[in-house]
């Protein structure tokens, strides 16, 4: 019964995962660092939104908010990387490791992969006395999307009836100077 219901869920949730679609080619300028090839993220962009809250999302990045959606495109690149925002509501409780990986396998599954989860724990800095701990599932997988090699990560924080992912997919073979699950962990802590 939970397996059907998680499966159904997945349904509604599987068109928001963040992919490529098909960018149109931009220029391949990208701050890089000279000396190993590897391309900064500096998260320093601030976006506020209705259903998010405020977001500290990658420097220069083009963003939109569709109001359901949120997503940050990397700027002048062939193969950009993307992340995405998304929400859910949930009708009844569901298992959180269960939906954690119903959620990765689906995303991983569109790129012909394995996904894996594992659970993470940490209270979140509130400068109070007593800050509410978080519980939070990561996956990390790469695959073919229309055969381009990529590599993806997922962050699944589920809560309170609701469920929160944020996804980055970029291009395999590019370095960054923070692994793709850091890059969405520091935008969860972040955001308010």
């Amino acid at each position: 019964m939970k397996s059907k219901m998680i499966f159904g869920l997945l349904g509604i949730m599987l068109p928001a995962v963040a992919f490529a679609q098909d960018p149109a080619p931009k220029p391949s300028e990208q701050t890089a660092d000279a000396d190993a090839g590897i391309i900064q993220i500096q998260l320093s962009q601030y976006m506020a939104t209705k259903k998010f809250g405020n977001a500290l999302l990658p420097f220069a990045w083009k963003v939109e908010d569709s109001g359901e959606r949120l997503t940050a495109v990397e700027p002048r690149s062939d193969m950009p990387a993307i992340i995405a925002f998304d929400m859910y509501k949930l009708q009844q409780p569901v298992d959180k490791l269960h939906l954690a990986e119903a959620i990765a396998n689906s995303v991983a599954e569109e790129l012909h992969a394995k996904a894996s989860i594992t659970k993470h724990n940490e209270t979140v800095k509130c400068g109070k006395k007593k800050c509410p701990e978080m519980e939070y599932y990561t996956s990390e997988f790469e695959g073919l999307e229309n055969g381009v090699p990529r590599k993806c990560a997922i962050e699944v924080l589920p809560s309170a009836g609701q469920v929160v992912t944020l996804s980055i997919c970029a291009e395999a073979s590019v370095k960054y100077n923070m692994e793709l699950p850091e890059v969405l962990h520091q935008i969860l802590l972040h955001m308010k």
